[in-house]
């Protein structure tokens, strides 16, 4: 098995340890390859290291000048640690690239930039872009809808979280802020009602959360 392969079903396993150290390994054997870098980056990342991360990555960079993976790296070193508008400058240098195969992707995280930055106008110019290239993806789906619910359009909001549900029928998510669409539309309450608990039935612990940002939402 390849080492990249044997280092990312480590860390699958919750082995972070044993997977870092496979990905040096893989680092040190084969130090052309950029591949191991990357792994070995997001993986750091995803286990808050970020120092450790950096360090690679600006060797990565370095060593591979013209490694475009890595510029997309460096937008979710700075996400994970809530610097938006930092990870935007990064994402929207991969995203002006058409022939980026991170295009896709990079469309999907400034998306979701712009919505941590209440920005959610223009958020969703570039969700809906990241939908083409991911039209089954509930993530993206589910942040489109959260993002027309933002901007008060109730009618195809509802239809996003429709999408969801058909994907995914256990989406708590998506059936409270279905029920919110509907509440907003003035439609049955009984509706409404069976939506929310839906939800509620699915993922109780979340739905107090919703209900709890809703009323802080409404109190503003």
């Amino acid at each position: 098995m390849d080492l990249n392969q044997e280092a990312l079903l480590l860390w699958n396993k919750g082995r972070a340890n044993e997977a870092v150290a496979t990905l040096f390994k893989a680092i040190d054997e084969k130090p052309e390859q950029a591949e191991a870098y990357y792994n070995l980056i997001n993986v750091l990342i995803s286990a808050q290291k970020f120092s450790d991360a950096k360090v690679v990555l600006e060797t990565a960079v370095e060593k591979f000048t013209e490694e475009e993976s890595f510029l997309y790296a460096y937008g979710n070193w700075h996400y994970q640690q809530g610097q938006y508008k930092e990870a935007l400058i990064h994402y929207l240098n991969v995203f002006q690239h058409q022939d980026s195969l991170f295009r896709g992707e990079a469309a999907a995280m400034i998306g979701q930039c712009y919505m941590a930055l209440q920005q959610p106008k223009l958020a969703l110019a570039y969700l809906l872009e990241a939908e083409i290239n991911h039209p089954i993806d509930t993530t993206i789906l589910l942040m489109i809808g959260n993002g027309l619910l933002q901007t008060k359009s109730f009618v195809d909001a509802e239809s996003y979280f429709n999408k969801v549900i058909v994907l995914d029928q256990e989406n708590a998510e998506a059936w409270f802020k279905k029920g919110l669409a509907k509440r907003a539309l003035r439609h049955d309450p009984e509706e409404v009602k069976q939506c929310l608990q839906k939800a509620k039935q699915l993922d109780s612990e979340r739905f107090l959360t919703y209900v709890k940002q809703l009323k802080e939402i409404e109190e503003e």
